[in-house]
């Protein structure tokens, strides 16, 4: 996590990942102080090909850590939150 970012707020930020994973992150707008608000702002941008090149899959929302229950139970740390855009996604097997 770089210094001087406040984490009791949010941002919307691109993530930049390599062979070995994340390696960094852009900050594209924020700070935030709602999850909610974040989530509306994503909303808006992702409608903008020029922010988001077309894909805005790289794009997440970043704030405070917290836990939250993974696939077989266990609990995972992370500093990224839901935009509020997965309930529109929907996979098809």
């Amino acid at each position: 996590m770089k210094k001087g970012v406040d984490m009791k707020t949010f941002e919307i930020v691109r993530l930049h990942m390599g062979d070995d994973g994340l390696e960094f992150v852009d900050t594209i707008c924020g700070p935030f102080k709602t999850l909610a608000k974040a989530q509306a702002k994503f909303a808006n941008i992702i409608k903008h090909t020029s922010i988001t090149g077309g894909n805005w899959y790289d794009l997440a929302i970043r704030g405070p850590v917290h836990f939250y229950k993974g696939l077989h139970g266990n609990s995972i740390r992370t500093e990224f939150h839901r935009t509020g855009q997965e309930k529109s996604e929907v996979v098809c097997h």
